[in-house]
């Protein structure tokens, strides 16, 4: 019953949806007066007040027929089809999915099949239990069912959630696949908790997977497995509760007394007074309640034309819908008139599933007992019905049933239905296809065969008794036609005409007996006032259409523009004696910045041409002054300008810079001096120097055409810092005036500080006390050299950012990119040089060499006969990397080291050597002990310090150290001072006390050579185009 109550709502809701798109479709066909401009409200500028008031254009030809929209309608019989097809070709689905079947194609095409989306929910329960991998002895929440899901609350919700998936074994695998879907049920059921009915919705599903605690019904009989709950008490005993299993026997154990008793076949009201009187004859006045606990399960068979057959196990409460349910219920084959119930005693019943569904016999759902067997058969007799009746699809008629039977299964015929012309297409078997048309209005009732079809055909759409009123009237829309109605009538119906009609002429179209279109011209004036002759009596389908005057008839764009400083300008409608002051008004008033002596009034002439320029007084027009407020006429375009448009005005803006605080633009107040804009800038800043500079904007340079008298602007004034802080000069600042205070060039705003180190005799940090301060200078406040100094060796650092300036590192990074772009491009042709020697050692091998080799230049094929040379060998030698690109220099190196040679020994005899530098804030002299060693490192046998030797060269120094290895070299040697200079070691050099000498390493390189050892031999062995073209293309 409630599959059934929910169908009448699902019914009762898709006819109230239906209800309201009919209202909607009826308020939206509704034409609505045309948008009238409204008096001081602006006009969208898109729409102009003619094409608002003008009506949509309606074709006066009326169509002669109109096809119907609903889909069930169909075509016309005299027309070839796809019906003519001895098959019924099916739309291929998946047997198991929620879709309605529908046919593609044959007779019954576009048709679904009666009753099959009933088990919809159902079959999907069985496709997620064939597909998900359910954990062993857990339910399968995939195969829950949708009633369910949508019925329960967050705990149930949340206990499904956390059964989980496991990968079964792969024997256990293989038998599962060798089980029925029943069988699948039947081993999980008894690990699931009972579903209460009492407060949850239960599905068929769930009837069939899960044990379920519910009230028995009364004619529910007792049997083996059944567990009851005693519950008794008495005056002298406490209530005690009991569950207690019925037998095999159909027996079970009384508490209290422990004798038994047979309750097989007993309801559960029997049983309760049976059990009653046993307990009271061992416990006086006791009182005794018996309530089922769980009900025992039965074994059944589904087979035929079913989703799932098998056997399953199912509560004893299982009715056969709910078992169908459980089974994915009949399949497209499936028959729903004939399923057969056989029970274990050899009875058997037939089951028609259509007097459950569309009439709720009760009979049909039968209570299950164990051992039957439902068999469901090969559908036959399918016949189909389309058209106009409520449920267009194919049935199954059984034995006796005719036309009006199948007409009541579809639902009934829907009140456009044509029943007189009932259209029923036949077979004649194995003669011929036949067209019937019966007359379902009376006593006809003919038998139908398999295969036939049955068509309802509907009504046309037009409206016979109607006329249409269109146009300048109240209501425009159809009204109904009766005899002798005449064209007053049809304006009285539509309430009259609206204010802007044109009621010179309308034009009624009538339709002549050939379909076509007359016209017959109205005087409409006369007509409302009932003459004769224009108000002609109209016929059926007559249109009347009453124009507005904007549609026939010129009229002045009735409209005023306004522009420029107005809160709201636009496009307003204009009123007769309309001024410029009221349009002022309705556009909101002017902005505080509007020029009231900036006013415009464009004026346009009657043939659209540019008229008079009128220039009222703004004053004058809010004061409404006859000769300023002028009177507006249509398309004036007022225009207002600001005062920023009619005069020029500066910005006000100053600006102050140099040694203040926080110097920038500031807004220029009336009332702003230069004391005030210093003290807004934050104040002064130490280095401020005596005298500030204010420049003025605007001004002219003082030459013999502008002289220098007093109406020439000065560009700049001088004043002095301390006067204009104390008030005594503080001039006014003007508009884009700028203020600058310079610094003192003297000013020191940290201390600067030197670093003297080793062998001096005071070392440490000193600072500058004076501007000029020398290397001598430091010297001699670190009280001179001590004992052991070595002045040749002296070290003098100073930081990199004092020894550049800010064009280099501006230009450096320019520098950097273009060395780069130039040593990309030599890379590119060194690497082109390389391939070509690469290609002549190659072509010494034989073709392949260069096949491969063109290959890597640009994928030319190159045959070759008679290739012997080895590819791999070819392939490492074009792999191998023989020029590398230019390295790429590191920030580090684009920068000074900041050491800086000296020679300290020459200071301490002048100070006007060129080493005697000038101190900056953060240099560093280094003053070293006399050294007794020179070093030699890198690509020698055995670096070492040794002795220093006056007057020795340097290939005497390298054999004391064994000589230079195999890989050194000897042509890039280096010569480190100790000053921290560094010297390419050439045949003259001179080694001097302390110097380190580097031997640095060398690439070993062979020499691509072969017997052809020059390019042209090359050239002249590449006598393919296709290579020389390679080759140019990559030297290019």
């Amino acid at each position: 019953m409630h599959r059934f109550r929910l169908l009448a709502l699902s019914a009762a809701a898709l006819l109230l949806v239906g209800t309201i798109t009919l209202a909607q479709d009826k308020q939206e066909s509704k034409k609505e007066p045309p948008t009238k401009p409204q008096p001081g409200r602006p006009i969208p500028e898109e729409k102009s007040p003619a094409d608002e008031k003008a009506p949509k254009s309606k074709n006066p030809e009326r169509s002669q027929s109109k096809p119907s929209s609903d889909k069930s309608k169909v075509a016309d019989p005299k027309q070839p089809s796809s019906e003519d097809s001895t098959e019924q070709p099916r739309k291929k689905i998946d047997p198991l999915g929620s879709e309605p079947f529908i046919f593609e194609s044959g007779p019954f095409k576009d048709l679904p099949v009666f009753g099959y989306d009933y088990f919809a929910a159902a079959r999907e329960n069985v496709l997620a239990k064939r597909t998900a991998k359910p954990v062993a002895g857990k339910p399968n929440d995939a195969a829950k069912d949708k009633d369910s899901e949508q019925s329960t609350d967050k705990k149930s919700k949340s206990d499904q959630s956390e059964t989980g998936t496991k990968k079964p074994a792969k024997d256990e695998d293989k038998k599962s696949k060798e089980t029925s879907a029943g069988d699948e049920d039947s081993q999980s059921k008894s690990d699931q908790a009972p579903v209460n009915a009492l407060q949850y919705f239960v599905g068929p599903s769930q009837m069939a997977n899960g044990n379920i605690a519910l009230p028995a019904p009364d004619r529910y009989q007792l049997g083996p497995g059944d567990k009851l709950v005693v519950r008794y008490s008495s005056p002298l005993e406490l209530p005690k509760e009991k569950t207690i299993t019925v037998d095999p026997t159909g027996t079970l154990v009384i508490p209290v007394m422990g004798t038994r008793l047979t309750v097989r076949g007993m309801n559960l009201a029997q049983a309760e007074k049976a059990i009653s009187k046993e307990i009271q004859r061992g416990l006086r006045d006791a009182s005794v309640t018996v309530s089922l606990g769980e009900l025992r399960t039965i074994s059944i068979s589904i087979v035929g034309e079913v989703v799932s057959q098998g056997s399953y196990q199912v509560p004893s409460v299982m009715t056969l819908f709910n078992a169908l349910y459980a089974a994915g219920g009949p399949t497209i084959n499936g028959s729903f008139r004939n399923i057969q119930l056989r029970r274990s005693n050899g009875t058997s019943r037939n089951i028609d599933l259509y007097s459950y569904l569309l009439k709720g016999d009760p009979s049909q759902d039968v209570a299950l007992q164990p051992g039957d067997l439902i068999l469901v058969p090969t559908a036959t007799s399918r016949v189909a019905i389309k058209g106009e009746v409520g449920r267009p699809a194919v049935y199954e008629l059984l034995a006796g049933e005719r036309v009006k039977d199948l007409l009541k299964y579809a639902g009934g015929a829907k009140s456009t239905a044509i029943l007189s012309r009932t259209e029923i297409k036949s077979v004649n078997p194995g003669i011929e296809r036949q067209l019937n048309t019966v007359d379902l209005t009376t006593e006809a009732n003919p038998s139908l065969r398999e295969g036939d079809i049955v068509t309802l055909y509907a009504l046309r759409e037009e409206i016979e008794n109607a006329i249409e009123v269109e146009g300048a009237v109240d209501q425009p829309r159809a009204y109904q036609f009766r005899a002798g109605m005449r064209v007053s009538d049809a304006i009285t119906e539509a309430r009259g005409l609206l204010k802007d009609a044109y009621n010179v002429r309308a034009d009624l179209y009538r339709e002549n007996p050939d379909k076509t279109i007359a016209l017959v011209p109205i005087d409409l004036i006369k007509a409302i006032q009932k003459d004769p002759v224009a108000d002609l009596t109209l016929q059926r389908s007559d249109r009347l259409r009453v124009y507005f005057a904007t549609e026939v008839m010129w009229l002045q764009d009735r409209f005023v523009k306004i522009q420029g400083a107005v809160r709201t300008p636009g496009t307003y409608l204009r009123l007769d004696g309309m001024h410029l002051s009221d349009l002022l008004l309705q556009s909101g008033g002017l902005l505080p910045d509007a020029s009231y002596e900036a006013a415009f009034v464009y004026r346009k002439n009657d043939d659209g041409s540019e008229g008079p320029l009128l220039k009222p007084s703004l004053t004058g027009a809010l004061l409404r002054k006859p000769e300023q407020d002028i009177l507006l006429k249509d398309r004036d375009l007022v225009v207002i300008y600001r005062l920023d448009d009619a005069q020029f005005r500066p910005k006000q803006i100053v600006t102050i810079q140099g040694a203040v605080l926080k110097g920038g633009d500031f807004p220029r107040s009336e009332s702003l001096t230069a004391r005030d804009l210093i003290q807004l800038a934050g104040g002064l800043r130490p280095e401020a120097a005596d005298e500030l500079q204010i420049s003025h904007s605007r001004t002219f340079e003082a030459t013999s055409a502008t002289g220098t008298n007093a109406a020439t602007k000065r560009p700049f004034e001088t004043y002095k810092v301390l006067d204009v802080l104390a008030g005594r000069q503080n001039p006014q600042m003007q508009d884009g005036d700028v203020l600058t205070i310079p610094g003192r060039g003297d000013f020191q705003e940290t201390p600067i500080l030197v670093e003297v180190r080793g062998r001096v005799k005071f070392p440490g940090v000193y600072a500058i006390t004076k501007r000029g301060e020398t290397v001598a200078d430091l010297m001699a406040k670190a009280g001179g050299k001590a004992d052991g100094a070595w002045l040749e060796g002296a070290q003098f650092t100073r930081s990199p950012k004092n020894l550049t300036s800010d064009a280099e590192i501006r230009l450096s990074p320019r520098v950097r990119a273009l060395l780069e772009e130039i040593q990309e491009q030599a890379y590119l042709r060194a690497l082109a040089k390389s391939d070509i020697d690469k290609i002549r050692i190659l072509n010494s091998q034989g073709g392949s060499g260069v096949s491969s080799m063109l290959g890597a230049l640009g994928g030319v094929q190159v045959p070759q006969a008679g290739n012997t040379s080895d590819p791999e060998a070819a392939k490492k030698l074009l792999q191998r990397e023989t020029v590398s690109a230019a390295r790429a220099l590191s920030n580090e190196e684009l920068l000074e080291s900041g050491n800086i040679p000296i020679r300290l020994q020459d200071v301490e005899k002048s100070p006007k050597s060129p080493s005697n530098l000038v101190l900056k804030d953060g240099d560093i002299l280094t003053i070293p002990e006399k050294p007794t060693t020179i070093a030699v490192r890198g690509a020698v046998i055995l670096p070492s310090a040794l002795i220093w030797e006056q007057g020795k060269s340097l290939d005497y120094f390298l054999s004391k150290c064994g000589g230079a290895t195999i890989d050194a070299d000897t042509t890039q040697i280096l010569i480190i001072r100790a000053t921290g200079t560094i010297t390419k070691a050439r045949g003259s050099t001179k080694l001097e006390l302390g110097d380190a000498i580097f031997v640095p390493t060398k690439v070993m390189v062979a020499k691509l050579t072969d017997a052809s050892s020059t390019f042209d031999s090359a050239i002249k062995s590449l006598t393919n185009v296709g290579i020389i073209w390679a080759l140019i293309s990559r030297l290019l």
